[in-house]
């Protein structure tokens, strides 16, 4: 297991003409915000993880002071088209789907491992043993909503009004995505076919990467474990 080669990674995209998420609708420079958070994200990685490589995969050039600190804390950065999981302009969310583009293109480079991290995260900890669990399992964190929840409540309606599943699945977060490669050789194509499915539907989610996952993930649960004992998640909204 020393030999493997790992990866933690933000994945950060920007368009003028897409639409961010809906809780930073009111900041106007969101690219500075986004940085600053990757910054704390990314450096707390790889000072936790000294022997993996820590990553931003990104559609932009960065701005010349962050693209500065990335390579004085030996934070890669890896260009990478918006070019696959693209809704295009106007759709909810849309530049959220990028974390799965993100994770497609991990599939072109050398590691075996990899953890998709989002930038409002901070490792705090050695990641070593989830390193081990990805030798057998597709690594998400349950956000552990409980039905009454409107979230949840709108996370089952819109899963139900698309797959016609009428059962509460498994809501997973799209924080914390961590496998090996070929596990991620297997998840891709079926992220893929259900984001050709919405396209053909003209599906309209609001619920961002995490719909395709959550479905993906449904579909693969023989693969899936609950990354619950690696992260929590602090609410910082109602």
């Amino acid at each position: 297991m020393n030999d493997e080669k790992k990866l933690i990674f933000c994945a950060y995209a920007h368009k003028n003409s897409m639409e961010s998420g809906a809780n930073v609708l009111a900041v106007q420079d969101k690219i500075t915000m986004y940085m600053r958070n990757a910054a704390v994200a990314l450096i707390s990685a790889k000072k936790s993880n000294p022997d993996c490589d820590v990553a931003i995969i990104t559609n932009i050039e960065l701005p010349e002071d962050f693209a500065a600190l990335f390579e004085l804390h030996n934070i890669l950065i890896i260009k990478a088209d918006f070019d696959s999981f693209n809704f295009g302009d106007n759709y909810p969310w849309g530049l959220a789907f990028y974390k799965l583009c993100a994770l497609k293109k991990c599939l072109d480079l050398n590691y075996d491992k990899i953890l998709l991290l989002d930038t409002d995260t901070y490792t705090q900890n050695s990641l070593d043993d989830l390193w081990e669990e990805c030798d057998d399992y597709i690594m998400l964190y349950d956000i552990n909503h409980r039905l009454s929840i409107p979230h949840c409540a709108n996370f089952n309606k819109q899963i139900t009004d698309f797959s016609g599943i009428n059962r509460a699945l498994t809501n997973y977060g799209g924080a914390f995505v961590a496998m090996n490669k070929s596990l991620l050789g297997k998840f891709i194509p079926v992220c893929e076919n259900i984001f050709n499915e919405m396209k053909a539907k003209e599906f309209v989610t609001t619920l961002g990467d995490e719909f395709i996952l959550c479905l993906a993930a449904e579909q693969m649960k023989q693969y899936v474990k609950n990354a619950s004992g690696y992260m929590y998640r602090f609410e910082t909204g109602p």
